[in-house]
């Protein structure tokens, strides 16, 4: 499995974690084991009956209620993602209730006055509503929205945590979105020099990061400085262990940006090197 995605989802399920409900009612835990067993059709449904509780007992104000209104948007969109193959018709609303939850819980935590760790969990809920936002193309409210997510992990974190770190890289590739390379180059080599510190420079998010910058500098016809971040994403990928498909798909993007630096004509003299000997000795050195 890709160790990037092992990673993501390691991050999701610690912040499905930090958003439990401080008094979880008998639904909400029927649906944590459900979730907890990958029965995320069954878990959707549990937390929506949960929800059904807080607005028949009117304490659809409650944080708590949020909070089970965040489980549902995650289990909607997991649900999803689960049968988008075997019934996509059945599935297909499914984004859209996912972001009317969100939005709901974002605008009760609003309306309350918020502990540290209160505006930490608003700031995931400002994430998942970008997430929407960006599916539908809609990239400065995306953007927007990860700026807030930012502001509010910078205060409550410091500038040195990987959640503080993932917004800069949100930010990024709203700002690569919207084609001002510049900015999304800022943002990108603001969250690989905290992912490096933090998490340390084998780990699949740094070199993501290296994976950013590189395309960016692709797409702005700096061919040279992106190869240099693409081949250190790649030697990194070798270090922690990465998914051979993956590495592979890696070396096929270094070929094809190889051709471009060196592009092959029939009446060219000297000949550019082969790619599989270039690379080895960027990574092994000369062969003996």
């Amino acid at each position: 499995m890709n160790k990037w995605l092992e990673y993501h989802e390691a991050m999701e399920r610690r912040i499905m974690e930090m958003m439990r409900p401080e008094a979880p009612d008998p639904a909400y835990e029927r649906g944590w084991q459900d979730y907890t067993q990958g029965k995320y059709r069954e878990a959707a449904e549990q937390f929506a009956d949960s929800a059904r509780m807080y607005e028949e007992a009117g304490a659809s104000d409650s944080l708590d209620y949020a909070r089970t209104l965040y489980a549902l948007g995650e289990l909607y969109l997991l649900w999803e993602e689960e049968d988008e193959f075997s019934d996509p018709e059945g599935v297909k609303s499914l984004p859209e209730k996912a972001r009317r939850a969100y939005c709901d819980a974002r605008d009760i935590y609003e309306r309350h006055d918020l502990t540290d760790q209160q505006q930490l969990e608003l700031s995931f809920l400002y994430d998942r509503i970008a997430d929407h936002d960006r599916f539908e193309k809609k990239y400065a409210d995306a953007l927007s929205l990860h700026q807030k997510s930012r502001e509010i992990r910078e205060r409550v974190l410091g500038a040195e945590h990987a959640y503080t770190a993932e917004s800069c890289h949100d930010i990024g590739n709203m700002y690569y979105a919207l084609n001002d390379y510049d900015a999304a180059l800022e943002w990108y080599f603001k969250a690989h020099a905290v992912n490096e510190r933090v998490l340390g420079r084998a780990h699949p998010q740094t070199a993501l990061d290296c994976g950013n910058i590189a395309y960016t500098y692709k797409d702005k016809g700096d061919y040279a400085a992106a190869m240099e971040w693409l081949l250190l994403g790649y030697r990194l990928m070798l270090e922690y262990g990465e998914d051979p498909e993956d590495i592979e798909l890696e070396t096929k993007q270094m070929y094809d940006l190889y051709q471009k630096i060196y592009p092959r004509k029939w009446f060219q003299r000297p000949k550019p090197r082969p790619f599989n000997d270039w690379l080895y000795e960027q990574l092994f050195g000369q062969p003996d």
